[in-house]
């Protein structure tokens, strides 16, 4: 049976280079089919997650949290599609979701084409999160400069 890697079910208080650790070692275990649904209020460091992920996985330059766009899609250096998608802006309704492509993007883990990011996943229906994602939930902690960190893999073992 696979080991689970050492990010899964991790909770506990990280800096911002431990979160960004975090996120690297995340990224090393995506494969294309893998979702990472970003949670947490305003400032938790979901966006400096994603940008880490997305550094892990070999992109370069600026990369912004796409609030104003909804979704930016990149193309890694081995030709894994990502979509990076922050619902900040969004509601959450079905249709609303339907009408950004964010349902399609929504659909198409499971069809092995691509990583998926999503920031704001809270706000997801539930009927449209994917039930087999790779949770990460950060909150404020006491200590302004530090936040809490819980991930939870929910990928089908052995896959």
């Amino acid at each position: 049976m696979p080991r689970s890697p050492a990010w899964a079910g991790f909770s506990g208080e990280v800096d911002q280079r431990a979160l960004e650790s975090l996120a690297r070692e995340l990224a090393a275990t995506l494969r294309p089919g893998d979702a990472v649904l970003l949670e947490g209020p305003l400032g938790s460091g979901k966006s400096t997650f994603a940008r880490a992920v997305l550094g892990a996985l070999g992109l370069k330059g600026r990369l912004p949290s796409p609030g104003f766009i909804v979704d930016a899609v990149y193309c890694t250096p081995d030709g894994t599609v990502v979509n990076h998608a922050d619902l900040y802006r969004l509601q959450g309704s079905p249709e609303e979701l339907e009408a950004f492509g964010i349902a399609g993007l929504l659909r198409s883990p499971e069809s092995g084409e691509g990583i998926t990011l999503v920031e704001w996943a809270e706000r997801l229906p539930t009927h449209l999160a994917p039930a087999c994602a790779i949770r990460v939930v950060l909150e404020f902690s006491s200590d302004e400069t530090r936040r809490i960190a819980m991930i939870e893999d929910h990928r089908v073992a052995g896959d």
